[in-house]
């Protein structure tokens, strides 16, 4: 639901400040408090004794948060007040119930990157000395403010607004680096040790009060306006596709394989890790997938202690079956790096004895563990890193703000790789593992996500698929061949799988950039091959959306790419509007190319 404290306008949302905005221009994406255990797991909670007041130009909230589970169980009190001059406050009143481990208790805000990257801040610390920073436009690999009482930022020429945060000690950091499209300003520094310890009875006491510090805009009539779509820039050249094999191994049907062969994938992923004792196994059943399928391998190889034996055994199962593979990935095991062990004694013999095939590193982690080394990543041909949406939040909506940020990873990497190819993989819906676990758990098989098999998963993967390539990665493996991580299973085809099988079918050559008024409601991707163009759009909420096409754009056929969808697409005049149906995506033909630029 909307509220509203003057000249502001908020979405309250399960206990949260969503979207702070004037006249529609986002300040502060969100407001919350969170609780995160040793292995930096969001613990949720359940609201109870809810209340809420709301006049013309301000609201009250209050309302219980019980977190309940085996290891952690707390109560928490949450008042938020939001006044006519557009002050919002937002407090927590926090006990322990029981003694547990934590890394993280209490409020954080999220701050945009549009608007907000490249801008100027003012931080005052504790001890009341006065800090003049910025906003890191390239993803900062560390916090790039630390020990915060209060910030305040400008936006546009007159815009002033501020934060003040009472109860603890608060830094920033730059969510990119997990591809959240965010830079967070959290409680408790991590130079200080985690996890801590909690006793049953201890109490948190925070608050964070946002102002208006400059003129207060005037309020307009909103005028409702459709979403527009537009093309700019430089056509670049389409990605190579692939997906990763079945974690479980679970062989292929005949349904499935003959759906993973019409495809024209460009590679499968296959995962070996040579310390462990059955890896010949897993390289044996990788290859005869391979075979099966008949497209090439992208082989993340994870080496143990001693990388060099590792070598010696691989060379001997892997000489015959070389041209299998297309490319190798290079890892020590424990860490998910890529090592300067691995840099010095690995990688010549690689390239020694697999002269043809292009040996990649980085990490198998997060963007975060690549952008935090200092390696010198020159040996290596290619670089490469994961992504996933959701290591810090999980409902929907977030999942679609964080597109963006996929494509602030590859344009941030060029500062540290210049031209070196970048090539994204995996790409996952949920983590396949926690990378910054303390406790030592580890989860056997990744777990599934249930929107892997929705059209919101295929919207999802669209958008990334839009971003990763508009920024210039040359080649994405995304998911799993077949199951509940797949593309299919059985006999049936996943939205995500109609849609790779439409793109890759029409053969792209080129991607047009292009943008969208709205990001968070639609997504586009014009795509070009040798013959032809066509435009995607994916409507990621559960209303119908009208859009508006670009100009020029002279339509000859639309329709949707998931055949199971039983929907009506209509122009709603001739001027190149649509109705878009909710959590639908179509493929426009035009009848006349767009101008492009090469």
């Amino acid at each position: 639901m909307q509220v509203t404290a003057g000249p502001i306008r908020v979405q309250y949302e399960n206990g949260f400040l969503r979207y702070v905005q004037v006249q529609g221009k986002e300040i502060v994406r969100m407001i919350y408090f969170a609780v995160r255990d040793r292995d930096w797991n969001t613990i949720p909670g359940t609201i109870q004794d809810e209340k809420i007041q709301q006049g013309d130009d301000r609201f009250k909230i209050g309302y219980a948060f019980h977190v309940a589970t085996s290891k952690i169980q707390m109560q928490w009190e949450v008042e938020i007040e939001g006044l006519p001059n557009g002050t919002i406050s937002y407090s927590v009143q926090g006990t322990a119930l029981n003694t547990f481990l934590k890394n993280r208790l209490g409020i954080c805000v999220l701050h945009p990157i549009e608007g907000v990257a490249g801008n100027l801040c003012r931080i005052t610390h504790p001890d009341g000395h006065v800090t003049q920073t910025a906003f890191p436009d390239s993803i900062s690999p560390h916090q790039p403010f630390k020990a915060i009482r209060s910030m305040q930022w400008p936006l546009g020429k007159e815009e002033l607004y501020s934060l003040h945060f009472e109860g603890d000690v608060f830094e920033t950091e730059d969510q990119r680096n997990w591809t959240d499209a965010s830079f967070k300003t959290y409680c408790t520094p991590l130079e200080i040790p985690f996890p801590v310890e909690i006793l049953a009875g201890t109490q948190v006491w925070q608050k964070v009060t946002f102002r208006i510090e400059g003129a207060v805009p005037l309020l307009t009539t909103a005028h409702h306006q459709p979403i527009s779509i537009e093309s700019f820039g430089a056509a670049i050249p389409f990605p190579a596709i692939g997906l990763g094999l079945n974690a479980q191994q679970r062989e292929t049907t005949a349904p499935e394989k003959a759906f993973l062969k019409r495809l024209g994938l460009s590679h499968l992923r296959a995962d070996v890790f040579l310390g462990e004792t059955d890896w010949k196994k897993d390289l044996t059943w990788a290859l005869g997938q391979s075979q099966d399928l008949r497209v090439p391998l992208e082989l993340a190889l994870f080496f143990g202690s001693k990388p060099e034996e590792d070598l010696a055994r691989l060379f001997e199962t892997l000489q015959e079956h070389i041209s299998l593979v297309k490319s190798l990935l290079v890892f020590q095991e424990q860490t998910r790096l890529t090592t300067q062990q691995l840099l010095e004694k690995v990688v010549p013999r690689l390239r020694q004895a697999f002269k043809q095939v292009p040996i990649g590193g980085g990490t198998d982690a997060n963007f975060a563990e690549f952008n935090r080394s200092s390696l010198d990543f020159s040996p290596l041909d290619f670089i490469s890193w994961s992504i996933n949406p959701q290591v810090h939040a999980f409902d929907d909506l977030s999942l679609i703000e964080n597109m963006a940020a996929q494509a602030d990873t590859v344009r941030s990497a060029r500062q540290k790789i210049s031209d070196k190819p970048v090539r994204i993989s995996p790409v996952t819906l949920l983590p396949r593992f926690n990378a910054v676990a303390t406790s030592g758990e580890t989860a056997t098989v990744p777990p599934a996500d249930i929107r892997q098999a929705t059209l919101f998963g295929a919207g999802w993967t669209l958008g990334s698929l839009k971003y990763l390539g508009e920024a210039g990665a040359r080649a994405i493996t995304y998911f799993e061949t077949t199951g509940e991580r797949g593309i299919c299973s059985g006999n049936e085809s996943f939205p995500i799988g109609s849609l790779l099988q439409y793109i890759l079918q029409f053969k792209p050559q080129y991607i047009i950039p292009t943008r969208c008024s709205q990001p968070l409601k639609v997504s586009s991707l014009w795509l070009q091959n040798a013959e032809k163009q066509c435009l995607l759009l994916a409507n990621h909420t559960l209303e119908e959306q009208t859009v508006q096409l670009p100009a020029n754009l002279g339509i000859y056929s639309r329709s949707s790419i998931v055949p199971e969808q039983d929907i009506e697409i209509r122009m709603v005049d001739f001027a190149g509007t649509l109705a878009l149906p909710p959590l639908s995506i179509i493929v426009l033909l035009p009848k006349f190319a767009m101008p492009t630029t090469f």
